[in-house]
């Protein structure tokens, strides 16, 4: 999972898990990508492939290019959705057009 919570030097994702979903019921992308890593993962939350789409759909929606990414390969593998190749290839341009406009932005 991208962050963890640290206690005695033990890593405690049920820990992690409650504060990311603090930002995700917020609405955070970060917070909700970082949620659905955790259900695609098992950690501090059930496995959950379907949970983990709907989290990662919802960032994406928000244009959160990783979040985008992730949804195309989802839809291409149907992990947590039903196989669909137009989806995954209109979330794969989708992902593609966000992050560069977000390089020229960078670049300005």
């Amino acid at each position: 999972m991208g962050l963890s919570y640290e206690t005695g030097g033990e890593l405690d994702f049920d820990k992690s898990a409650f504060w990311i979903r603090k930002a995700a019921e917020k609405g955070d992308p970060e917070g909700q990508n970082y949620l659905a890593q955790a259900y695609e993962k098992g950690e501090g939350v059930p496995l959950d492939a379907a949970e983990a789409f709907r989290l990662y759909l919802k960032a994406a929606e928000q244009d959160h290019v990783p979040s985008q990414r992730r949804v195309a390969e989802l839809y291409a593998e149907g992990k947590g959705v039903e196989k669909n190749p137009v989806e995954a290839a209109r979330w794969s341009r989708k992902y593609i057009e966000t992050a560069e406009r977000e390089r020229k932005a960078f670049d300005r």
